[in-house]
């Protein structure tokens, strides 16, 4: 099976979305419950430019979950893309209908993700499915994370009731997800 690698940059921003929507405490409690990822990330060892296996992700990803319930997935995956898009990079994604958005979901994955594939599998002026395969050593945490960030980043650009929904897949253990992506 592929390694999958995660940018460092996902794993730390993460990190910077947790310590500003969350209590001390609790991301304490997340990074103790991460005992390869946690130290990691107190000291510095995982940096924004690097690439890490993604299990160091699902370890902090499961911990996230314990303490913060199975709803944090979908928001870290709403935080993350907001932290990332800065207001000259809004400025731009107006400039694109939510349907050409939508189709540069490869490029965007492949940006933060190394090993899988992000294919889009059919396409319309309201709605695209896209499968994330090959995805090795995810979790339903990052799953939910990668398809929340998917719909955040097409409704920053002008979208409008955008829902993203797995339609197959991205459960633990699945090495890959489907996902239905809706807008008006």
């Amino acid at each position: 099976m592929a390694v999958t690698e995660l940018k460092g940059h996902g794993i730390v921003g993460a990190l910077a979305v947790l310590e500003r929507i969350t209590t001390r405490e609790n991301v304490d409690k997340i990074l103790a419950l991460s005992p390869r990822t946690g130290p990691m990330l107190r000291s510095k060892q995982i940096v924004a430019s690097g690439w890490y296996d993604i299990s160091l992700y699902a370890e902090f990803t499961n911990a996230m979950r314990t303490v913060l319930g199975p709803d944090i997935s979908r928001r870290m995956g709403v935080e993350t893309t907001i932290a990332d898009v800065n207001s000259l990079f809004r400025f731009v994604l107006h400039l694109f209908s939510p349907e050409s958005l939508a189709k540069f979901a490869p490029r965007i994955f492949s940006a933060y993700v190394k090993g899988p594939r992000a294919i889009v599998e059919k396409s319309d002026a309201h709605s695209m499915q896209c499968n994330f395969h090959n995805f090795a050593g995810a979790n339903q945490g990052i799953y939910e994370e990668f398809t929340a960030a998917s719909a955040m980043f097409v409704e920053l650009g002008g979208g409008k009731d955008v829902k993203a929904v797995i339609i197959d897949g991205g459960k633990d253990g699945d090495a890959w997800v489907r996902f239905l992506m809706t807008w008006a």
